[in-house]
């Protein structure tokens, strides 16, 4: 068990009788709050990102499409399609990934079966930006691409994402998915887990707020993810819990204001609940143990 911890606004979803609603509680898991009362139980909710001025929640729904919730209001406004928002940090803007899959299925003469891109939209005149371009694919052996999961730094000036395949002469191995850096303008830094010897499918990365480290996850062949973490200085890969990949996931991770604390989704105990793990490592708490069914997508409000 933890501490005292000042509260703190921790965001998650939560599956409750078959139904997908927006919760927010402490950072002790106390105080437990109804968010978003969705009604309909054929939309799945997803990935959650708080502006932050703490006064709008950005979040995915079936589609894909992200959606925009006043939080003082209730009220509820379609953003654009795509997945996994994440909000720069003067709140001006919104990166997120999208399927541009061509719909003949041909980039020059080559199938494609999947394409995702990272754009760039502008919250007030919703001016798009599409950051990165890998179609046409790099050789003609690929099959598709994926830019996603963008992940702000704590001071806007670059951006972290899911990359497939990664540049060769950036990485020498092209069946890994690998956590890359960009600029804000979408130029490439380049990758921060690359290892050419083991095709891992890197994940998720999530800034401390020192911006030094990331926490991402990762898996290899049919395993579960489990819970890293980068110092993006070193790229020294350390894993946080004493998780082996094989019994449980450690899902979308999040990383607490103060640095103390990084939230995950894990069904370590049978269904999926809110957990802490310690940035040095190992496991601090359930926080949503109460809830049988599904809880995660934590996100700390900024």
């Amino acid at each position: 068990m933890i501490g005292a911890v000042t509260p703190a606004p921790l965001y998650y979803v939560s599956k409750r009788a078959g139904v997908y609603k927006i919760f927010r509680m402490d950072a002790d898991g106390s105080n437990q709050e109804l968010v978003y009362d969705n009604p309909d139980p054929n939309i799945t909710i997803s990935k959650l990102a708080p502006s932050p001025d703490g006064k709008t929640l950005a979040f995915t729904v079936d589609g894909p499409r992200i959606y925009l919730l006043d939080i003082p209001t209730g009220a509820l406004t379609e953003f654009t399609q795509g997945d996994w928002p994440d909000w720069s940090p003067d709140g001006s803007k919104i990166v997120f990934e999208r399927d541009v899959t061509p719909p003949e299925g041909f980039v020059s003469g080559v199938q494609i079966f999947s394409v995702v891109e990272i754009f760039a939209r502008d919250v007030s005149s919703g001016n798009e930006v599409q950051l990165t371009h890998t179609y046409p694919p790099i050789d003609t052996t690929a099959v598709g691409s994926f830019n996603g999961h963008p992940a702000f730094s704590p001071d806007g000036s670059r951006i972290a994402y899911t990359r497939w395949p990664p540049d060769p002469a950036d990485c020498n191995n092209p069946t890994s998915f690998v956590i890359y850096l960009m600029d804000a303008s979408g130029n490439s830094i380049g990758p921060v887990t690359c290892d050419p010897q083991r095709p891992w499918l890197d994940a998720a990365p999530a800034w401390s707020p020192d911006g030094r480290e990331i926490a991402f996850l990762r898996r290899w062949d049919q395993q579960f993810y489990q819970l890293q973490k980068v110092p993006v200085g070193t790229k020294d890969i350390a894993k946080l819990t004493n998780s082996d990949g094989t019994v449980y996931s450690e899902l979308t991770p999040a990383w607490s204001s103060d640095g103390k604390y990084i939230a995950i989704g894990s069904n370590q105990d049978g269904d999926f609940d809110i957990w802490l793990v310690s940035p040095n490592g190992g496991y601090l708490n359930n926080l949503t143990s109460g809830n049988t069914d599904m809880d995660g997508f934590p996100a700390y409000a900024r």
